[in-house]
């Protein structure tokens, strides 16, 4: 029996490409706790590195937590502002 979409899948094969399935790959886990402390997990990466430095705690995790922050940002303006809002917080302290 013929069925309408058939025709239909037949179409998507040849007009469009498929796309390539997903991979995920562990770059380990970060997690700022409070100012000047943090924690870090580097022990299940999937990266060709090696593996020395398993976990990380205290301000050297801390420091790679907002290294790698800030160069996750996408624009130079936040890249000038985030820091600007850290020392704020510094010395004001966070507002409610």
């Amino acid at each position: 029996t013929f069925m309408p979409f058939q025709s239909m899948e037949f179409m998507n094969k040849i007009l469009f490409n498929s796309s390539p399935k997903f991979q995920f790959k562990n770059r380990g886990a970060l997690a700022s706790m409070g100012f000047g402390d943090g924690v870090a997990d580097f022990s299940n990466l999937d990266l060709p590195v090696p593996k020395t430095a398993k976990t990380m705690s205290g301000i050297v995790a801390f420091i790679t937590w907002r290294t790698t922050y800030l160069t996750k940002q996408l624009s130079l303006s936040n890249m000038v502002l985030i820091p600007m809002f850290w020392f704020k917080a510094w010395v004001f302290g966070r507002d409610i």
